[in-house]
């Protein structure tokens, strides 16, 4: 198998083989079935690749794998993605399935179970044991000890907060200063919490959340992209299929039917309800209840559309094609405006 090295493009004899090329100062390459071609760097001494290893730069159901120089010996497990070593590292033990591990300089000793992506220390951080499923831990300086359980993808602590509990499959949680204890359930994407919030309970599967300073508790239904909450609001119940939201301030309760793509309100609006397939809704003040049918493309005159012109305390007045007809198709925007005032 190693009898013709240096040898360019030699042909293997394995099952389903297509050819290997070694490059110079590579002493013996022992290659399992299905390799495509394997590159070593100079100065590395041996190289034990497992079954279904494609190559040392990619490897089947793998990236790459690249190994610098001053490494005794690299042993990788089936179905590694990428281990890149620095210098000055003594040991690292990688278990099946981790992606890539990249150790400081005076970090001790690093325990990494399977499923852990990457774990960087900064310095003066003494230990960190960290159980399955975590992406990455990033501990900030003057923080003593930080129990993480699994599936976290990342937790980053500001100084001056003592302790933090955090239940599984958060993404991410960021707590500002004085913020004493949060309890989050479980599958909230991203929650970002101002100062002077008590608590905040989110229901599953919302996109993102940002609540400011006051607001006391938030619900939100299922597949909603993104929700912008102002201050002094009670509570916000959108359904769902909605895109997004801008809720200004003193406005108590807003309910969109499916389908909506933007809605946004002027203050003093009580209460405003939309059918399907509105592409985007603009209303002055005082007014104080609009409904839209189907297929409106615009409610500020898109070109020859049916036409729906709400004046200050008009309530609605569609018009009809046979109105735009009467009129010449030169100008951007022409259409009859037919505002009815009140008595």
């Amino acid at each position: 198998m190693c009898s013709l090295l240096c040898i360019p493009y030699m042909c293997s004899h394995f099952a389903y083989p297509t050819c290997v090329h070694f490059c110079a100062y590579t002493t013996c390459v022992h290659i399992y079935a299905y390799p495509t071609c394997v590159h070593f760097c100079a100065y590395t001494t041996c190289v034990h690749i497992c079954a279904y290893i494609t190559c040392v730069h990619f490897c089947a159901y793998t990236t790459c794998v690249h190994i610098c120089a001053y490494i005794t010996c690299v042993h990788f497990c089936a179905y590694i993605t990428c281990v890149y070593f620095c210098a000055y590292t003594t040991c690292v033990h990688i278990y099946a399935y981790p992606t890539c591990v990249h150790v400081c300089a005076y970090t001790t000793c690093v325990h990494i179970y399977a499923y852990a992506t990457c774990v960087h220390f900064c310095a003066y951080v003494t230990c960190v044991h960290i159980y399955a499923y975590l992406t990455c831990v990033h501990f900030c300086a003057y923080v003593t000890c930080v129990h993480i359980y699994a599936y976290l993808t990342c937790v980053h602590f500001c100084a001056y907060v003592t302790c933090v509990h955090i239940y599984a499959y958060l993404t991410c949680v960021h707590f500002c200063t004085y913020i004493t204890c949060v309890h989050i359930c479980a599958y909230p994407t991203c929650v970002h919490i101002c100062a002077y919030a008590t608590c905040v309970h989110f229901c599953a599967y919302p996109t993102c959340v940002h609540i400011c300073a006051y607001i006391t508790c938030v619900h939100f239904c299922a597949n909603n992209t993104c929700f912008h909450i102002c201050a002094y609001t009670t509570c916000v119940h959108f359904c769902a299929y909605n895109t997004c939201f801008h809720i200004c301030a003193y406005t108590t309760c807003v309910h969109f039917c499916a389908y909506p793509t933007c809605v946004h309100f002027c203050a003093y609006t009580t209460c405003v309800h939309f059918c399907a397939y509105t592409t985007c809704v603009h209303f002055c003040a005082y007014i104080t209840c609009v409904h839209f049918c189907a297929y409106i493309t615009c409610v500020y005159f898109c070109a020859y559309t049916t036409c729906v012109h709400i004046c200050a305390y008009i309530t609605c007045h569609p018009s009809s094609i046979s109105d735009l007809q009467l009129h010449t198709t030169t100008l951007p925007v022409y259409c009859i405006i037919p505002c009815h005032f009140p008595p």
